[in-house]
């Protein structure tokens, strides 16, 4: 099977930006490419991330009253 794989390094460890269909603990070779996100980064990135939340719950959480001036 061959896919690319967009991932962002953090913490030491590469993390797909997308779900990867692999078994648990696979074994995988890559040769990391730094992107030009500008050019390279698929562009429609952000609307296949957004795609994904579309049908998430979502509860915003109150931001309660606002202080009153002379409180500060």
């Amino acid at each position: 099977m061959s896919k690319v794989v967009y991932a962002i390094f953090e913490n030491g460890v590469f993390r797909p930006t997308e779900p990867v269909d692999l078994p648990e603990h696979s074994q995988v070779e890559f040769e990391p490419r730094v992107l030009d996100v500008a050019k390279d980064w698929p562009t429609d990135y952000f609307q296949r991330t957004a795609g994904a939340l579309a049908g998430e719950e979502f509860e915003r959480p109150s931001q309660g009253e606002l202080p009153k001036r002379d409180s500060w």
